[in-house]
């Protein structure tokens, strides 16, 4: 009923005319925001959202720049959308932490999908407006998800310099709705467009001290389904991803880079061993740089800098070791120099590591190595 309310008194503001809506753009705020708090705090507020859509959408003429209420219509556009569709836990968690709600909301909008909800919105103008915030990408990924857009359009965006330029966190969930949404338009656009953003995603999986686990996500989840792709032609996604993955230093390369690594031979088997073999190079020279980095110690380190190098060599060495092995069992392409030296440093300096343990295990069972061992 709150939100039925709010919604009225827009209504009176908008039948009183542009002029007397212009003069009172604080008290229209100031219903905005209540709107916004009501719509993340109550679930049966979203029925009202998504019923008052068209009014929220007129609003757009005379609040052009209002930031807003285009959060409010974003929460409208995403009410008709079944919860976390993307896979995100960033999808839940923003509108509530408890579970109750989020099984009501799911319910809500399970029941609904039913009742065909008409968003009569130009995807185009979203794509290109000159600022862009998490609100506009959630508006864009629900129009996707809806199939509300032109081939054409979203084929001209795609190629733009608009598009390339915008930063992966708003760029990334739009290419996930996108690849996620099964949609023929996907498997329609020739190779060529999605080039660029092959080096996108590995940039961000290449520095993740600097980008949050939901951008790493999307960039590991568009990576995948980028590649899986024209499953019978995609060999020049497959070099570009290998030219990608080759420019990266070894010190650069991330836990999420290899469990990427993982997926994507997960879904395309032996046609990507070419390409990962040299992802798993790097991830293995990793390992032995990182297995030798205590023994670089200098007789003015301090306690509190041994136990914090160790602490970094307990979690991240062990998860970029398992993630190794894991990406080993499934290319094993791992060249036999790399092994030996993984071998020996793995004897000196990682008994004590199952982790170590297990990566050196796997390497033994690589044909490479065995017969490099009968020749010695």
């Amino acid at each position: 009923m709150q939100a039925d309310r709010l919604f009225e008194l827009l209504d009176s503001l908008v039948t009183a005319g542009q002029a007397a809506l212009l003069a009172s753009l604080q008290i229209a705020d100031a219903v905005l925001e209540a709107l916004k708090l009501i719509g993340s705090l109550e679930s049966s507020a979203e029925s009202a959202l998504v019923e008052r859509l068209p009014q929220l959408l007129s609003l757009r003429t005379i609040m052009s720049n209002s930031t807003l209420l285009e959060d409010v219509i974003a929460m409208a556009v995403q009410a008709t959308l079944p919860v976390g569709v993307d896979g995100c836990p960033s999808s839940v968690s923003s509108f509530s932490a408890n579970i109750e709600d989020v099984i009501q909301r799911s319910e809500t909008r399970w029941s609904r999908r039913l009742r065909s909800t008409k968003i009569d919105l130009d995807l185009h103008t979203f794509l290109t407006q000159k600022t862009i915030s998490h609100s506009t990408v959630k508006i864009i990924s629900g129009l996707i998800y809806q199939r509300s857009y032109s081939s054409t359009v979203l084929s001209d965006w795609l190629r733009s310099s608009q598009c390339q330029a915008l930063d992966a966190e708003y760029l990334l969930p739009i290419l996930h709705a996108l690849l996620d949404s099964s949609d023929t338009t996907v498997l329609a656009l020739p190779i060529d467009i999605w080039l660029p953003f092959v080096a996108a995603c590995v940039k961000v999986l290449a520095s993740a001290s600097s980008k949050g686990p939901e951008v790493r996500n999307h960039a590991c989840f568009c990576l995948a389904g980028i590649l899986s792709l024209h499953a019978h032609g995609n060999e020049e996604l497959l070099v570009s991803f290998s030219q990608e993955v080759q420019s990266v230093p070894e010190k650069k390369v991330t836990l999420d880079l290899i469990s990427c690594g993982i997926v994507i031979s997960s879904k395309l088997g032996s046609k990507s061993n070419n390409a990962i073999s040299h992802l798993l190079d790097k991830g293995i020279q990793r390992c032995i740089d990182n297995s030798t980095l205590d023994q670089e110690t200098s007789d003015t380190t301090t306690l509190a800098d041994t136990l914090r190098q160790y602490i970094y060599l307990l979690h991240f060495d062990h998860r970029l070791m398992v993630a190794s092995d894991i990406l080993l069992q499934r290319a094993p392409v791992a060249k036999a120099h790399l092994v030996e030296t993984l071998l020996t440093v793995t004897i000196q300096h990682r008994l004590w590591s199952i982790s170590a343990l297990r990566l050196a295990i796997t390497c033994l069972a690589s044909c490479q190595l065995k017969v490099r061992l009968a020749s010695l």
